[in-house]
C-alpha cells in the first residue's frame, strides 16, 4: 500500500494554508517596495498556483499510479515553480542586499565564479540520485520520503536559476561563460538521465509494476523519459539564453560607458577623464573606474582638492 503526501483533501487544505501564509508575507514586503514590480508580483502568484495545483490529491494519486504523473508532477516544481519564485523573490532580496551578514553571504556566493557549475551539478547530481536509486519507489510508500524529495527538487532548481540571474562576478570575465558552461551542463544532465529510462529493459520503480505490469510498466517508463527529454530542452534553453544575455547585456553596458568616457572633452565642471586626472569645478580630482553588476561605474576621490594651476593632459586646468 503506497502512501503518497497529500492524497488526504485535509492534508491539502494544511499545504493551501501555508501558502495562503506565504502569499499574505510576501504581499506585505511587495507593498513596502515603492517602485512595487508587477512582474514579481505576477511570478509569485503563478508559483503559489502551480504548486497548489501539483500537490492536489488527484495528482497525488496520478503520480501513484504512473512514472509519467509523477514526472509531470516533479517538473511543474522543477520547470515552473522555481524560476518563478526566484524572479518574485529578486526585488525584495535586491531591498535586503547588505543589511545583514546572511544577505552578504549569500549574494557574495552566487555572484562566484564557481556559483553557476556547482548548482548545475548538484541539480543533476539530486537528480541522477533519486531517479536511479531506490529513494523514488520509497518516496511511493513514505510520506516523509516523498516530501524530502519534493523539496530537495525545488531547492536544487531555485539555487540553479538564482544563481544563472545572479549579478556577474566583479572584474572576472569568465563568470558569464561558467554560467552557460552550467547551462550546457543541465542539458547534458537530463538527456543523459532520459536515456537511461529510455533504453532500460527493466522498470526501474518496481511499484509501478504492481499497477501496469513489466511491459506496461516498461512503457510508461518511457513515456516519462521522453517528457523529460522535452521539458529538459524546454527548461535548459532559457537557462542558456538566461546566461547569454546577461553576458551580452554585461558587455554592451561596459563598452557604453567606456565609450561616453572616451568622448569626454575635459572642460571645467564636466568632471571629464584624462590620464586618470579630472577636473571638477576647478579641483583635480583622480578618477577610478569599477566594474558593477552590470557595467562600469565611474567614481572620484579627493580627499586634499589642489586647485589646478598648469595642464594635466588634455584638460585646462586653470
Amino acid at each position: 500500500m503506497t502512501m503518497l503526501a497529500h492524497t488526504d483533501p485535509l492534508q491539502h487544505g494544511i499545504v493551501a494554508a501555508s501558502c495562503l501564509a506565504a502569499t499574505v508575507a510576501y504581499v506585505r514586503r511587495w507593498s513596502a517596495d515603492p517602485r512595487r514590480p508587477t512582474l514579481a508580483l505576477w511570478c509569485w502568484g503563478t508559483a503559489v498556483a502551480v504548486t497548489l495545483v501539483a500537490t492536489l490529491p488527484a495528482v497525488e494519486e496520478w503520480a501513484e499510479r504512473s512514472f509519467t504523473g509523477h514526472m509531470v508532477q516533479h517538473l511543474l516544481l522543477i520547470v515552473v515553480v522555481a524560476p518563478a519564485a526566484v524572479v518574485a523573490l529578486e526585488p525584495i532580496v535586491r531591498r535586503h542586499r547588505g543589511r545583514g551578514p546572511r544577505h552578504r553571504f549569500a549574494r557574495r556566493t552566487l555572484d562566484r565564479t564557481w556559483a553557476a557549475p556547482s548548482a548545475a551539478l548538484l541539480f543533476v547530481g539530486v537528480l541522477l540520485v533519486t531517479h536511479l536509486t531506490g529513494i523514488y519507489d520509497a518516496a511511493l510508500r513514505s510520506q516523509p520520503i516523498h516530501e524530502a524529495e519534493h523539496v530537495a527538487y525545488l531547492a536544487a532548481a531555485v539555487l540553479l536559476w538564482a544563481a544563472l540571474r545572479s549579478g556577474a562576478t566583479r572584474r572576472d570575465p569568465a563568470a558569464p561563460f561558467a554560467r552557460i558552461a552550467a547551462s550546457m551542463g543541465v542539458i547534458v544532465g537530463m538527456a543523459v538521465l532520459g536515456l537511461v529510462l529510455v533504453t532500460a529493459s527493466e522498470p526501474l520503480i518496481p511499484t509501478y509494476t504492481t499497477h501496469y505490469g513489466v511491459d506496461g510498466a516498461l512503457a510508461d517508463q518511457r513515456r516519462a523519459a521522453a517528457l523529460m527529454w522535452v521539458s529538459g530542452m524546454l527548461t535548459s534553453l532559457p537557462l542558456l539564453v538566461t546566461a547569454f544575455w546577461r553576458w551580452a547585456t554585461h558587455e554592451e553596458a561596459t563598452a557604453r560607458r567606456r565609450e561616453q568616457l572616451a568622448r569626454s572633452d575635459g572642460r571645467p565642471g564636466s568632471g571629464a577623464r584624462s590620464d586618470g586626472v579630472a577636473v571638477t569645478d576647478g579641483h583635480l580630482t583622480r578618477m577610478s573606474v569599477e566594474e558593477s553588476d552590470d557595467g562600469v561605474a565611474v567614481t572620484s576621490r579627493s580627499p586634499d582638492p589642489v586647485r589646478a594651476r598648469g595642464r594635466a593632459g588634455s584638460g585646462d586646468l586653470r
